[in-house]
């Protein structure tokens, strides 16, 4: 690469007799290199196919050549009677000053800059298909501007403040080392450009030094060629397409004024990576991460391809995989292969990995070959990027390119509606001509939700049931913002004072893709049912969402939950892999009696993974429960090579009401009333100790005989534990209670105090908690003690070790 401290060297001109007489050499040995590879192709396979026939070689040879000569005719007559009208190097000069004075919007430092040639492109015909401008400030580049060597071709190919492209290609090692060295020096090795966004280099063997700079590797001289012809053919299928662009470009006209210039700020490029379409669609959602969804706000990253083509893609890899998957893109392994993707498949794999990350109002419109400039402008007027899909030199692949819209600039509409892009395979801004685009197709525009703020909720509707008169039950809404905007939460209001917000405070602001929860608290004050419309004020746009409402309904009832006063499992503790049967016992109260107790629920789980599993207790006679109707429900469950592990139980009763029981085994010391949930408390357990020595003794029934202790008024504690020594009961010293942060409760068998007859194999001890003990759930704990201080495990753990 040239140092931006020396002007680069300027490319070699022609003159007139010069011109002929280079064209004519590398017609000479590249048209003859294509010829003899078309005729030997032919060859080969007619040969093949006589031979498999069992005809003449020597005719398919013949033949061979006559194909060949019929390409030769081909090609005079595509050359003789080429209608393109070259532009000269004084008008390429001009039309270049044109642009740069329109890209000064962009890059101010262009308004006093100067420009070089540094180098002309060729087409196959060895005419001048582009000239390549440097943008020179100070005594280094600052951009280049590459204008269109021939009528058929729009005035400006594109223009950017970065490195010119024959110079990413080749510093991406795309070229050989010497192959710049030669174009700038004016030797073998010669710039190409046929159309569209791509580039290629052409050394002393047309045949294997055909190399594009941008994605690196040999491209077929027989595939070029043909591209070249089909372009050829859909520009002057549109007569008079870039005239007018032509006539502005080179009068020096004045240009409009800077409002016309515009670029969506937040629009980034990112580099190829499993197709361009997947690469083009993670760019939009890109851009509405960088804009605000912060849910979409991947950070792209840098890796080095394991493939043949040296290549460091820039991109959030996360992200692309989701919207290639969707697209059904197969994964290459490390090649830089290229791979097509439908519009419609990528418009639907634009939604669906927005919607999978909670924006919902994401739509894709499609434009099939739409050439109204407007719609592009209102797009990025509007806040969003598209997507075009332009044609391209892929030899034996998808031939249409898909890049990324992101802004226009067309202070002087007569010289072309100018589009910024982002394309795949460069990181930076590219600025060509919209009508270039569309010419070839314009495939699809994209546009997505346009940027906002969006309120989004997670229900429309919540039934409390059941709740006690004097008591509340509270229930979580959450409050969203899907849009690109901070939403404003007036307020939250009801229209019946049974109803009421807790937490947070109001007004609130939520910003762009977050979102919040609002506590909505009902405590009845009478029995019946009682209905409620909350009102949530926003200044959500959306007429419909600016005052939504949210429909609540429960019932109050004079009633009392049910409370699991003791419970626990029979049996010894397994060894690990070992099998065997576990019962398990509860023993329920309720004030209005055992009919009024709808369910009773166990729920097992471990230290480490929370529920795997539940099981429900009845009190019929006849699940290992005792006598039928007598308080003490049951059940057993058959445990088939028990893994080792530490296993928790949780009981929750519930009434007929809907109300809950306290979780048994915790204690919940809460901010009023009558403790009560409807969730267990996975997640809440004190760290276990050692596994202690289950031959002591067995803990089988475990509780508390109160659930009414408050943060306010503190209470009494009264424990229970039912133990079986398997030895005799005047073995056992005693039982303690452990709480998190070391206080202990000890429990006796003696007869005295809350324990009523002693040597009943039930320990009793109580306590008086205090006003201000820290509010939580509080997890049962007790451990047996013989006389040798030996304990046994810790309940109400089952360990199988």
């Amino acid at each position: 690469m040239i140092p931006q401290s020396a002007p680069r060297a300027t490319a070699p001109t022609l003159s007139r007799s010069e011109g002929a007489a280079r064209r004519s050499q590398r017609n000479s040995k590249v048209w003859i290199l294509v010829l003899i590879y078309t005729g030997t192709v032919s060859n080969v396979r007619l040969f093949k196919r006589k031979e498999m026939n069992m005809g003449s070689p020597s005719r398919s040879f013949t033949i061979g050549f006559a194909i060949s000569f019929v390409f030769l005719l081909a090609f005079s007559s595509f050359v003789l009677c080429s209608t393109a009208i070259p532009v000269t190097q004084e008008e390429a000069q001009r039309a270049a000053s044109t642009y740069k004075s329109i890209g000064s919007a962009q890059y101010p430092e262009w308004t006093d800059a100067s420009l070089v040639l540094t180098r002309t492109f060729y087409d196959l015909a060895f005419e001048a298909s582009a000239f390549e401008f440097a943008v020179q400030s100070g005594g280094r580049q600052i951009g280049h501007i590459i204008i269109g060597g021939n009528r058929d071709f729009p005035p400006l190919i594109e223009y950017t403040n970065g490195p010119s492209v024959i110079d990413q290609g080749v510093s991406r090692g795309n070229a050989p080392a010497e192959a710049l060295q030669s174009v700038e020096s004016g030797g073998e090795w010669t710039p190409i450009y046929v159309g569209g966004f791509d580039y290629y280099l052409v050394g002393p063997d047309a045949v294997s030094d055909l190399v594009d700079v941008l994605r690196g590797g040999r491209v077929e001289l027989a595939d070029l060629q043909l591209f070249s012809e089909d372009l050829s053919a859909k520009l002057r299928a549109v007569p008079g397409t870039f005239s007018g662009m032509w006539e502005a470009a080179l009068s020096g006209k004045s240009v409009k004024a800077e409002d016309d210039y515009s670029i969506l700020i937040e629009a980034e490029g990112y580099t190829w990576y499993r197709g361009c379409g997947p690469t083009s669609g993670t760019m939009v959602l890109g851009y509405y991460g960088n804009a605000g969804y912060r849910e979409l706000d991947y950070t792209p990253e840098s890796f080095v391809w394991d493939g043949p083509y040296t290549m460091n893609p820039y991109i959030p890899r996360d992200l692309a995989d989701m919207v290639a998957d969707i697209c059904d893109v197969p994964r290459s392994g490390g090649r830089v292969d290229d791979y097509g993707v439908y519009t419609g498949e990528l418009a639907g794999a634009i939604v669906r990995v927005a919607q999978s990350h909670g924006y919902k109002g994401f739509q894709c419109y499609m434009y099939q070959d739409l050439r109204d400039y407007t719609i592009y402008k209102d797009t990025i007027d509007g806040g969003d990027p598209c997507v075009f899909g332009i044609t391209k030199m892929d030899p034996g692949s998808y031939d249409n390119h898909a890049i990324m819209g992101a802004g226009y600039n067309y202070r002087n509409p007569e010289a072309g509606h100018l589009a910024i892009v982002f394309d795949t395979w460069v990181t930076g801004e590219r600025t060509a001509a919209q009508e270039y685009f569309i010419t070839y197709r314009l495939l699809t525009v994209y546009s997505p939700l346009v940027a906002e703020q969006d309120l989004e909720l997670s229900a429309e509707s919540y039934d409390y049931g059941y709740v006690n008169v004097g008591d509340h039950d509270d229930w979580m809404l959450k409050i969203g913002n899907i849009g690109a905007l901070p939403l404003l939460v007036n307020n939250l209001s009801f229209d019946d004072p049974d109803y009421s917000v807790t937490l947070p405070s109001f007004p609130y602001t939520i910003a762009a893709g977050e979102s919040i929860f609002a506590n909505i608290r009902f405590e009845p004050s009478h029995a019946g049912r009682i209905s409620a419309t909350m009102t949530i004020e926003t200044d959500d746009p959306d007429p419909n969402e600016e005052f939504c409402e949210v429909s609540l309904s429960g019932r109050g009832i004079d009633n009392t939950a049910p409370i699991v006063r003791r419970a626990g499992f029979m049996g010894d503790h397994l060894a690990a892999g070992a099998s065997g049967n576990i019962s398990v016992h509860a023993e329920v109260y309720d004030a209005e009696g055992n009919s009024d107790i709808d369910v009773v629920n166990l729920f097992i789980g471990t230290l480490e993974g929370g529920h795997i599993s539940s099981l429900e207790l009845f009190d019929d006679g006849q699940h290992a429960d005792g006598g039928a109707a007598d308080g003490i429900y049951g059940n057993e469950f058959w445990v088939d090579a028990a893994p080792a592990g530490v296993y928790v139980f949780e009981i929750v009763a519930e009434d007929t009401h809907g109300a809950s029981s306290n979780v048994w085994p915790y204690m919940r010391i809460g901010d009023s009333g009558t403790a009560k949930s409807n969730d267990t408390l996975w997640g809440v357990y004190p760290g276990m100790g050692e596994a202690g020595d289950s031959s002591v003794a067995n803990i089988y029934m475990a509780g508390f005989d109160t659930t009414s202790i408050t943060l306010e008024a503190g209470g009494k504690l009264l424990c229970v534990a039912d133990i079986d020594d398997y030895l005799d009961g005047s073995s056992l010293a005693r039982a303690e209670l452990r709480f998190e942060g070391g206080g202990v409760l000890t429990l006796l068998d003696d007869g005295q105090g809350d324990d009523e007859i002693a040597g009943d194999e039930r320990f009793t001890g109580s306590m008086d908690l205090t006003p201000g003990y820290p509010a939580g759930d509080y997890l049962l704990e007790i451990v047996a003690i013989d006389g040798s201080g030996r304990e046994s495990v810790a309940y109400p753990f089952y360990v199988v070790r």
